[in-house]
């Protein structure tokens, strides 16, 4: 079968797994880069998403009567000492958090659906639920003022598109690699498990463990971006789980009749 029809069948055929011992290693690379891409497909989706609505949110924040504050050397400083976090809902639709001290994490932030959190080294955009982290001295903002931080809005959404797409590389190189590295434990682990009789080389067990992730990476990718997020670990379990069956269900080669 051709790349392709490698890629579709890959999706739902978990006899896939057993038919990659005979796909070269260059096409099982291949397969890889396609299936990273149609990986990071949601996630990218979700990251403009986000960006876009936060941005905008952001924007109609710094009009508003907040506390003062200002960025200096990539952390978030307000100008009056506050034991709490500034935290309101009537603002935007959805929650608007200043925080210098450091009380606000991630995981508190889990509560709430949309909005938009300046933490200490941090901006935080939230969209439906999904957070989109964006670092202050990674953004190149280092020591700003609202106003100042006002104008960096307006020159960002001008080279939006450039910013999107170099995180959406990072994303596909950084997905890639862990793939491959992944593949090849996975391949190394079929060196010690394989079944003596099925005399499988190391080309071939890393082209079934290629196959082998396909499908649940996929589907993982799709569940954790639009409707909940899914434990790695479960991700390389199951991977693991499909790349033994297939190893040990792999059919008996055919014994030569006796003379």
């Amino acid at each position: 079968m051709n790349q392709f029809q490698l890629l579709f069948k890959s999706l739902y055929l978990i006899q896939t797994i057993k038919y990659a011992r005979f796909v070269p290693i260059t096409k099982a690379i291949v397969h890889i880069l396609l299936v990273t891409l149609l990986i990071i497909i949601p996630p990218s989706i979700m990251l403009v998403s986000s960006l876009q609505h936060g941005v905008t949110q952001l924007q109609s924040i710094l009009h508003e009567d907040i506390p003062s504050f200002q960025i200096v050397d990539g952390h978030l400083q307000l100008e009056e000492h506050h034991e709490r976090p500034y935290i309101t809902d009537a603002l935007i639709d959805g929650v608007f958090i200043l925080d210098d001290t450091g009380t606000v994490t991630e995981k508190d932030l889990s509560a709430y659906q949309n909005g938009v959190a300046l933490l200490k080294t941090e901006m935080i955009f939230l969209d439906n639920g999904h957070m989109q982290a964006v670092q202050y001295q990674f953004s190149g903002i280092h020591s700003l003022s609202p106003t100042e931080l006002q104008q960096s809005i307006e020159q960002f959404q001008g080279v939006f598109f450039i910013f999107v797409s170099l995180s959406i590389l990072v994303m596909y190189v950084g997905f890639a690699g862990f793939a491959y590295i992944g593949i090849s434990l996975l391949a190394t682990i079929g060196l010690l498990l394989r079944p003596k009789e099925a005399r499988l080389t190391y080309k071939a067990l890393w082209s079934m463990a290629a196959i082998a992730m396909t499908m649940p990476a996929v589907a993982f990718s799709i569940i954790d971006s639009l409707l909940h997020s899914v434990p790695i670990l479960l991700l390389i379990m199951i991977t693991i789980g499909l790349y033994v069956f297939s190893l040990y269900t792999l059919p008996k080669p055919k014994k030569k009749g006796g003379g």
